[in-house]
């Protein structure tokens, strides 16, 4: 149950990617001001584009400053079709 912090770490106790020590500053971290603060500036910045799911991916159109949101891991060709790249 990922739903807890306990069951977070119970989650990561077996991984080789982070240290007890890691996980522990991480989810330390998480229940911080700043991380609170910094979640909803990022939520409001990704509504303010549009998005209405997750995963939402923001691509900024080459030579412009315009940029276009994608809702799904399925649109990774309409996002190289933007970018003018192959996509197989």
């Amino acid at each position: 149950n990922i739903g807890s912090i306990d069951g977070i770490k119970e989650a990561l106790a077996n991984s080789s990617v982070l240290s007890n020590s890691q996980v522990n500053h991480y989810l330390e971290k998480t229940t911080s001001q700043e991380v609170k603060d910094k979640l909803k500036e990022e939520t409001q910045n990704v509504l303010d584009l549009g998005a209405f799911g997750a995963p939402w991916i923001v691509v900024t159109i080459p030579g412009s400053n315009e940029k276009e949101g994608f809702f799904g891991s399925d649109r990774f060709h309409l996002i190289a079709q933007l970018l003018g790249k192959s996509f197989s």
